[in-house]
């Protein structure tokens, strides 16, 4: 039986690995709807043909009470989306380019992430292997339950350090966030079902006993679960929030200045210093392209994959960056600026052509009445963005629903249960 075991955690998982591959490019865009249907089968049923062949134990009711738990939490996460979020974002490949990013520059957390991954895959059927006859069922499941949990906690870094960039836009960020809460009932049933495994907190909040195995919605449980959900979740997005709304108005903030300083320039009382200044504003606007692109590689990365010359190691992130890259704060603020460089190159050559120090002026002065306009429009959105009072309500919601999910549980295990008895 145990070869049999064997083969069938093999097959696991190279359908999992296959799956994931396959369901890439459609959740790039955004359609993983059955990638996610698909996901939530393959592991209800390996799990539990994997306790099934290590220890003989099946229940077809507490199969179908996970996948009830896991739908609901797909229904939950997708009706908050219509409140919170834009359904037109293209929100995953921005977010596949923000965790492509972390990676690019985080290497050694990757290297300890598939190193981690590699060792619990190894270690699982081991200690499988070495279970006592007596302790078949007991430890089969708590060997199989931290497997199944132990994915999420091992790539928590990578979501935490897309939820935290400052690069994200909020739409996506938000998606995330909700995108999440989907698999907050899972985790609560498989946190709660290793509870009863390791025989945690018997006292509290009763799951009505389903196919002989009593799950407890204790308080502990609800800590750790609140405590995940706010360390891994909750706390990066704000952390991200806060850092997207600084960095907005830095970048608005270095805008507004280079038209103020163009437009002092204009205002000088020496027309003959006009196209001078002006074309050392532009060689500063030169400057600073070329020191973001040697300051932040994902920029350098942008602008090979903008020049159709896409390296080898960003090769999987090429079509999240095209889908997003407007998205992306950094190259709005590049794009502002090549045109504002074009824009200034167009001044020098209108200035260029006057005749008299009395039109150098004249054209000063219709230039004059635009970019005034411009730098009035930024400092009005400067001073917008500094009012927004940020994402304090929707973290809110997120926090409540997340407790309410958790005491939701309880009454769809009774529910269920009361079902299945009559």
């Amino acid at each position: 039986m145990f070869i049999v075991f064997i083969v069938t955690y093999l097959l696991w998982v190279a359908i999992s690995s296959i799956l994931t591959n396959k369901a890439m490019p459609s959740i790039i865009a955004g359609k993983n709807f059955l990638f996610t249907q698909a996901q939530i089968l393959i592991q209800l049923v390996f799990f539990f043909l994997f306790i099934y062949l290590i220890s003989g134990f099946f229940k077809a009711e507490l199969v179908g009470l996970f996948l009830i738990g896991s739908e609901l939490g797909v229904i939950l996460s997708s009706i908050i989306v219509g409140f919170v979020g834009s359904l037109n974002t293209p929100w995953a490949a921005h977010g596949v380019w923000a965790g492509g990013e972390f990676g690019l520059k985080n290497r050694w957390i990757m290297l300890v992430i598939m190193l981690l991954s590699f060792a619990i895959v190894v270690v699982y059927p081991i200690l499988i292997y070495q279970i006592p006859g007596e302790e078949l069922l007991i430890q089969a499941i708590r060997y199989t339950t931290i497997l199944f949990i132990s994915g999420y906690i091992i790539l928590a870094p990578v979501l935490i350090g897309a939820l935290k960039s400052e690069n994200l836009d909020e739409d996506t960020r938000k998606r995330y966030l909700t995108a999440q809460l989907s698999g907050v009932i899972p985790t609560t049933m498989y946190l709660s079902l290793l509870f009863w495994a390791f025989g945690f907190s018997k006292a509290g909040i009763a799951l009505p006993q389903v196919a002989g195995i009593s799950l407890f919605l204790s308080p502990a449980l609800l800590i750790v679960l609140f405590l995940f959900f706010f360390t891994f979740i909750i706390l990066p997005y704000l952390i991200g929030a806060i850092r997207a709304k600084k960095w907005k108005i830095q970048l608005l903030g270095k805008r507004s200045g280079y038209l103020a300083e163009i437009l002092e320039i204009l205002d000088y009382p020496t027309s003959s210093t006009y196209i001078t200044e002006v074309m050392a504003l532009n060689r500063q606007i030169g400057i600073e392209l070329n020191q973001l692109a040697a300051d932040d590689i994902m920029i350098y990365y942008g602008h090979q994959i903008d020049m159709n010359m896409v390296p080898k190691e960003i090769a999987n992130v090429e079509k999240p960056y095209r889908l997003a890259r407007n998205m992306d704060p950094r190259f709005k603020y590049i794009d502002w600026l090549v045109d504002f460089a074009v824009r200034t190159n167009q001044l020098v050559d209108d200035l260029k052509i006057a005749g008299t120090d009395e039109e150098l002026k004249e054209k000063a002065k219709s230039w004059k009445i635009p970019l005034h306009k411009a730098k009035h429009d930024l400092d009005a959105e400067i001073e917008n963005a500094g009012k927004t009072k940020g994402p304090l309500m929707i973290t809110a919601v997120m926090s409540m629903v997340t407790l309410l999910v958790s005491a939701l549980m309880s009454d769809l295990g009774k529910w269920f249960f009361e079902r299945m008895t009559k």
